[in-house]
């Protein structure tokens, strides 16, 4: 029986999503919210606009999240691996920041981590 990789003791359960291709779904969702960005600084009506996409796009990572999570478990821990789950938490942690500024919404930031993903994405 093969054993499960250590997580540091913390219950981590991979969820399978019918969706063939989150990440792609989760890139096409960045793209939305990012089309919908406005013109000058984002006001209350805009943040609950952009509300929906924002979290599409977080379920979305956390789709693809969880399909690296189960390869992982599938196929063993690599270095690569590893790195390429580090660099997801990261871009979803800056799509929350984008949800929930302290101020405005860091629309160079979504913008970078956007563009980390799709290279992410690429590198296949």
């Amino acid at each position: 029986m093969a054993s499960e990789p250590d997580t540091g003791g913390v219950e981590v359960r991979a969820i399978e999503h019918p969706e063939p291709e989150p990440g792609r779904r989760a890139l096409a969702a960045f793209d939305r919210v990012l089309g919908e960005k406005p013109d000058g600084r984002t006001t209350k009506q805009d943040r609950e606009r952009l509300g929906h996409g924002f979290s599409e796009t977080t379920r979305l990572m956390c789709g693809y999240r969880d399909t690296l999570i189960h390869a992982q478990r599938r196929a063993g821990v690599t270095p690569q691996s590893r790195a390429r789950l580090q660099e997801v938490n990261s871009v979803l942690s800056v799509v929350l920041g984008g949800h929930f500024p302290l101020g405005d919404i860091p629309w160079p930031q979504v913008r970078q981590a956007r563009d980390a993903f799709a290279m992410l994405l690429a590198q296949g």
